[in-house]
């Protein structure tokens, strides 16, 4: 069986075992500028952070703040119960 190849010839698909070398290296890999790129595990691909960070420093920290916006709000809310 094939653990790792592409669907239809275009979708990227890997069932190997995942490493943590291979978890980091698919989210924020600094040597590579490929923004969108294969996922360490699964189907379909992941977003480099470093390369998105490097060449959009604007979306990368808008996305960020959003994220602390949103874990924020999920926390208060909790609080409230």
């Amino acid at each position: 069986m094939n653990l790792k190849g592409r669907i239809a010839g275009t979708i990227p698909y890997d069932f190997q075992p995942p490493t943590l070398r291979r978890e980091i290296d698919s989210w924020w890999n600094a040597q590579s500028d490929d923004i969108i790129v294969q996922r360490a595990f699964g189907v379909g691909w992941a977003v480099n952070f470093s390369a998105l960070k490097r060449r959009y420093p604007l979306v990368f920290w808008a996305g960020v703040g959003l994220a602390v916006v949103m874990l924020l709000s999920k926390w208060r809310s909790g609080r409230d119960s």
